[in-house]
C-alpha cells in the first residue's frame, strides 16, 4: 500500500513537472492541433501568455495552454447551453 502511494505521488509530481514544460511555438501549435499563425494570433489577441526573451525567442508554458483548452472547452459548452 506504502508503494501504491509513493508511486501515485511520483506520477502526480511528474504530470505537473509536464504541465509547467516550457515550449516552442512549433510544439504548442502541435500540442493545440492548429498553425503557428493561429498562435501568433492568440497571443497578438491576448489570449496566450508568451514568454519573451529578444525579438526571436518565444516559449509558452504547456500549463497555460492547457489552460486555454479548458477555457475555450467552457465557453464552447456555455455558447450550445445557450442555443437549447
Amino acid at each position: 500500500c506504502a508503494m501504491l502511494v509513493k508511486a501515485e505521488r511520483h506520477c502526480k509530481m511528474r504530470r505537473e513537472l509536464m504541465d509547467s514544460e516550457v515550449i516552442t511555438i512549433g510544439e504548442a501549435a502541435e500540442f493545440l492541433k492548429t498553425s503557428k499563425t493561429y498562435i501568433f494570433k492568440m497571443v497578438r489577441e491576448g489570449e496566450l501568455p508568451v514568454i519573451r526573451r529578444g525579438k526571436r525567442y518565444t516559449r509558452f508554458m504547456k500549463s497555460d495552454l492547457i489552460a486555454f483548452l479548458h477555457r475555450h472547452r467552457t465557453e464552447a459548452m456555455s455558447a450550445e447551453e445557450i442555443q437549447q
